[in-house]
């Protein structure tokens, strides 16, 4: 694979912003920083960049405020060198001469071909999505058609374009509907399977109907009403990377305060602000979750579950920069209408 390398190369003062585009629309999933004559001062993966908004960089900051200060790197005759990143590291050795300039990054043996995952993919789509009403009336939400499409066939294919196969799909309220969906679409009927609950289970709890000789590795759970253009295996590589039982996905919220909010000390004004908008990370309703941390024959709740392995530490956020929203109200339905989902 021949790559311009100018193409991954930033100065120190880039914006985060621009730092994320580049990550989206390079087939290489490393970004390298740069002095004026391109030698090399640091990397920025997807990693970093996840780290960086959890420390709370925003898209406008500076690059360098969340990049590797020790990135790998080896010129190109040390085969030891690119060797030991490639097999310790794990990662992508960036290739410099011997002034410290950048002059390409080392790719051989990398595959440009989508690798078929084994992991099992659970889709929640057993909600009755009363707020949705009347247009829930006599179809499940999954099945409320997002720019002439369904709502799961946009969650199906995102999972398939990064190569998850394994799709079960959770299903409870008019689930004769959706099973019927997929009997008309052959297309997609291959990679799906049901699970439907004898008696309600809870949103966690059905996660135990899946045979346990089947629960080899982690499990992405993902509610049957978001759309979102997340690379679910940079996901999961995070997951695995973390060791940890859980990993949640938390999608950045802002609430926007109609009133000059004070702040005061001892009864004294400190500091006054018109109008605020205050940013919270919520739920973003996708989770990876190990085998071991999934309760068998329990009704649970998903929140429940995962509240016990908070309580010791166990639990990771994937903080999202990419779309997501959130199907589960008129006001939301309508909204998405809008939005492009070329690159879902």
């Amino acid at each position: 694979m021949k790559i311009n390398i100018k193409k991954y190369l930033v100065k120190k003062n880039t914006k985060i912003s621009t730092v994320i585009k580049m990550l989206q629309d390079n087939p290489i999933k490393l970004i390298v920083v740069v002095t004026d004559n391109d030698k090399l001062i640091g990397s920025i993966t997807d990693g970093d960049l996840r780290r960086g908004m959890l420390d709370g960089y925003n898209l406008k900051d500076k690059c360098s405020f969340i990049m590797n200060t020790a990135p790998s790197y080896a010129y190109a005759n040390d085969k030891d060198k690119i060797n030991d990143i490639l097999n310790k590291k794990k990662n992508i050795p960036i290739i410099v001469d011997n002034k410290n300039i950048v002059i390409s990054l080392y790719l051989d043996g990398l595959s440009s071909s989508k690798t078929i995952k084994t992991n099992k993919v659970v889709i929640m789509a057993g909600g009755r999505g009363e707020r949705l009403m009347p247009l829930t009336k006599d179809i499940p939400k999954p099945l409320l058609a997002i720019k002439d499409k369904p709502i799961i066939k946009h969650i199906i294919e995102a999972f398939l374009k990064n190569g998850f196969e394994d799709i079960i799909i959770s299903v409870g309220y008019k689930s004769e509907k959706l099973i019927e969906y997929f009997e008309k679409d052959k297309s997609m009927s291959k990679y799906v399977t049901f699970i439907k609950e004898d008696k309600p289970l809870n949103t966690a709890g059905a996660l135990s109907l899946i045979p346990k000789n089947k629960l080899t590795e982690p499990v992405i759970i993902k509610n049957g009403d978001i759309i979102t253009n997340v690379n679910y295996n940079d996901l999961l590589n995070f997951h695995n990377t973390h060791d940890k039982p859980i990993t949640i996905c938390a999608t950045e919220y802002q609430v926007a305060i109609p009133f000059g909010s004070i702040t005061t000390k001892d009864g004294v004004i400190s500091n006054i602000v018109e109008k605020p908008i205050i940013k919270h990370h919520v739920n973003a309703g996708i989770y990876i979750i190990n085998p071991e941390a999934i309760k068998k024959n329990t009704s649970i709740s998903m929140i429940d579950l995962i509240s016990d392995y908070i309580n010791s530490g166990n639990v990771v956020a994937y903080p999202l920069h990419e779309s997501w929203i959130d199907i589960g109200s008129p006001e939301d339905f309508k909204r998405a209408q809008k939005k492009d989902y070329n690159n879902e």
